[in-house]
């Protein structure tokens, strides 16, 4: 007879845990005995103190890089922070000694529609959160903003001379007649430029008036203005001239694809069939197989596309057999509909129903986009009518129940 081995029981995986210790001090005393995050320093006190049993606190089983402890659906890691020490005077810095200016950690949060833990993880920079090739084009950007710091550092205390953009330096410049100030001034601008802002993004022609200048002509100043007009003309041609050089050196733009049409079929059982389109914004395919053949007509009465979009939940109260039923419904959910056998043509083509509270009978509709537009300018207008009239009568018909010894 074999003998048979029963395998160990299954270990569940264990969550790692931390130790906190704490101290108490005796009564009326103080003590610096920790140390660390967390710990303010205090007068030192020569008397053992009380020790408190330590804790064990699990850490975050989702993240190995999460600093929050116990039952947690935001997970954070240590930030890491770059200050800047204010030190110009106390008007400058508004009593601030140092004051963030970049900040980045580590973050994801659970979802719990699905109950997936730790879903979504991001690198978080100030309030944006980026994946991380987004993390390392950030910290390219830092990179390269280093030296223009250093530049202006440099400029500040007289190590180097200010240099305009060569863009500024270029301007045309039209002038107001017999001054040296400046009506308008025109140039071409390249935000790649490091002194411009180094960023992405195609070159333009800037057109920037002049604050400040004249601009009242008497009849001499108007004509010099055309002048100095024509003879800009020719430098705007050239200009232009330049950026259309851009626009034809670009690399042509792959089309997006284009994900192949569906269609929907419908096969009696006699072989017969039919078929339509199918939207991409459909939610459902009406495909049938097999139906009978003298029910193709009902049945293609019946095909219609359709798209669900949310409403707004409010506390609602509705009459029923039981009763009165008071609770949560969502209301005013519009859908995209579209019943291309339909009896109505206004049903044959994608349209708009407004579901006015889910579940019910009541429909506002069919809207095409101009009834859309209408629709949602109604609803804007009822919303101020709410807020600037319904609103403040309400807070004044409370205010004068209160006062005149009104029920609560």
């Amino acid at each position: 007879m074999s003998q048979r081995t029963e395998a160990p029981p299954a270990v569940a995986p264990s969550v790692p845990k931390v130790t906190l210790a704490a101290t108490v001090p005796p009564s009326g005393k103080t003590s610096t005995t920790g140390k660390g995050r967390g710990f303010v320093g205090l007068p030192q006190n020569t008397e053992t103190p009380e020790v408190v049993p330590a804790i064990e606190v699990e850490q975050c089983p989702v993240h190995p890089w999460c600093i929050e402890r116990g039952d947690h659906t935001w997970h954070n890691s240590e930030p890491v922070t770059v200050h800047v020490e204010c030190g110009v005077d106390e008007a400058h810095n508004h009593g601030h000694a140092e004051s963030p200016y970049v900040e980045a950690r580590l973050v994801s949060e659970d979802d719990p529609a699905t109950g997936a833990r730790g879903a979504g993880a991001a690198v978080m920079i100030g309030d944006c959160e980026v994946t991380a090739a987004g993390a390392r084009r950030e910290a390219a950007k830092l990179r390269a903003a280093l030296p223009r710091i250093e530049a202006l550092a440099d400029i500040l205390d007289g190590q180097a001379a200010y240099t305009p953009p060569t863009s500024y330096e270029s301007a045309e410049t039209i002038k107001a007649v017999g001054t040296d100030g400046a009506l308008l001034k025109v140039y071409l601008f390249d935000p790649s430029r490091e002194e411009l802002g180094g960023y992405d993004g195609p070159r333009t022609m800037a057109v920037t008036p002049e604050m400040g200048s004249a601009t009242d002509l008497d009849l001499d100043g108007a004509i010099d203005f055309r002048n100095q007009l024509a003879a800009l003309l020719p430098k705007v041609d050239a200009m232009i001239s330049s950026l259309a050089a851009d626009v034809q050196t670009e690399p042509p733009k792959t089309p997006e694809a284009q994900p192949p049409a569906r269609q929907w079929t419908i096969t009696t059982d006699r072989g017969a069939k039919v078929t339509g389109h199918l939207p991409p914004w459909a939610d459902t395919d009406p495909s049938k197989e097999g139906i009978p053949a003298g029910r193709l007509e009902n049945h293609l009465e019946d095909v219609y596309h359709r798209r669900d979009y949310d409403g707004q939940t409010v506390l609602v109260e509705i009459p029923g057999d039981q009763g009165r039923y008071r609770g949560e419904e969502s209301i005013l959910l519009p859908h995209i509909q579209c019943t291309p056998h339909g009896r109505n043509p206004a049903d044959r083509v994608p349209h708009v129903n407004v579901e006015a509270v889910a579940g019910g009978d009541e429909w506002i509709g069919p809207f095409d986009p101009a009834g859309v537009a209408d629709f949602v300018a109604k609803l804007r207008a009822q919303a101020d009518r709410l807020e600037q009239q319904v609103l403040p009568a309400l807070v004044m018909a409370r205010e004068d129940w209160a006062k005149n010894g009104g029920q609560k």
